[in-house]
């Protein structure tokens, strides 16, 4: 919306600016055509609720997530931005069609964003090819015009050999990235050495589930692959995050997951009481603990120094912990004796193909269930 606010605003002045004829007509249109957006956007569930909760989640920081950092324009990440910005410059520079001031000002906010959150990016791309389009098609009918130009120079030829021959030399040319493309593009891979593949295999095989505490970046991965095997698991947290969770819940995961951070990389409301990283571990008694190794080493000191938990399985990206009550217990119904526990450093590598679900070796058995924990 306040993309659309721009734009049409920005259009109005210029409008207004040059004199245009148009303006009181354009003015009631864009004014109508905002007011209806507004109207639609309130036919929801909670109606005017629902905005006022957006307002005020966006307006607490969320340094915790990494989409939400500012882009790191030096890096791979930020080659994109830089992409576009030397597209633009060179509209800029070298077309031949009207520049309309609104359109590059829309950019340079939607630059400033993403700028300032990298998750804002794609809203810059998306903006840049509907402004950017004339002027790149002006350059390129100019690059078109330089060619067959020098070609009438160069020699009597037929003219339209020339054409042709350049027709032909950019179809080669898709053909060819097509062709190098095809083989990453042709499905989507998922990364062993980055979701939990194999661990994820091995809770389908031993019938594990239930109340999972697992790391933020899994989330939606755990929820697809619970889903699939049609298990009553629930996990927390995932990346709905304040949309599905109070800030009290959120304040408690972090505590566990991050441990103790500098103010910079944290947003804590004083609400959720003193720091306590073994809360989450106990709020609403989760079964299984799924965290990645190399990225949250305080978490498992952490689950270590209690003595509560079992460590199931764990290979090089992933360690499973069971509580030991349930998973360490010979009297309990779900007692995983250690000859069918798999603690290694088995290395992940390689990938297999979305959406990476377990094959699933035996009817599963029904899983205990908990409010606080989400489908």
């Amino acid at each position: 919306m306040a993309i659309m606010m721009a734009w049409l605003g920005l259009d109005a002045i210029d409008l207004l600016l040059t004199r245009d004829q148009r303006f009181g007509r354009a003015v009631a249109h864009h004014a109508l055509l905002f007011v209806a957006c507004c109207a639609g956007c309130m036919v929801n569930p909670y109606g005017l609720e629902l905005h006022m909760w957006m307002l005020s989640s966006l307006g607490r920081p969320r340094p915790e997530i990494s989409e939400w950092a500012p882009l790191p324009i030096f890096t791979v990440a930020g080659l994109p931005f830089g992409i576009i910005a030397l597209t633009t410059l060179k509209c800029i520079v070298s077309t031949d069609q009207p520049k309309r001031w609104p359109g590059f000002v829309l950019l340079s906010l939607l630059a400033w964003q993403s700028l300032s959150h990298h998750r804002h990016l794609p809203f810059l791309a998306i903006a840049s090819s509907y402004v950017l389009a004339p002027h790149l098609a002006s350059i390129v009918n100019q690059m078109v015009r330089g060619i067959t130009a020098r070609s009438f120079s160069a020699s009597d030829a037929i003219p339209q050999q020339a054409g042709v021959g350049s027709l032909l030399f950019a179809g080669a040319v898709v053909v060819t990235f097509a062709t190098m493309q095809y083989p990453s593009q042709s499905k989507l891979h998922v990364d062993r050495s980055f979701y939990p593949v194999s661990a994820m295999q091995y809770m389908t095989d031993h019938d594990l589930g239930g109340r999972v505490l697992v790391t933020f970046n899994w989330a939606q991965y755990a929820l697809a692959t619970f889903g699939h095997v049609a298990s009553e698991s629930r996990i927390a947290i995932d990346g709905r995050f304040r949309t599905c969770y109070p800030q009290p819940v959120i304040d408690m995961y972090f505590d566990f997951i991050l441990g103790e951070s500098p103010p910079s990389g944290r947003y804590r409301e004083p609400q959720s009481g003193p720091f306590d990283p073994v809360r989450a571990l106990e709020y609403e008694s989760p079964d299984l603990v799924l965290l990645e190794r190399k990225r949250h080493p305080e978490a498992t000191r952490v689950i270590r120094a209690t003595g509560d938990w079992t460590l199931l399985y764990q290979d090089s990206l992933a360690e499973l912990w069971g509580r030991s009550s349930t998973y360490d217990n010979r009297e309990s119904s779900r007692w995983l004796p250690p000859a069918e526990r798999h603690i290694s450093d088995d290395i992940q590598v390689g990938s297999v193909s979305w959406p990476a679900f377990p094959v699933r070796s035996r009817v599963q058995t029904s899983l205990v269930s908990g409010d606080s924990f989400h489908r």
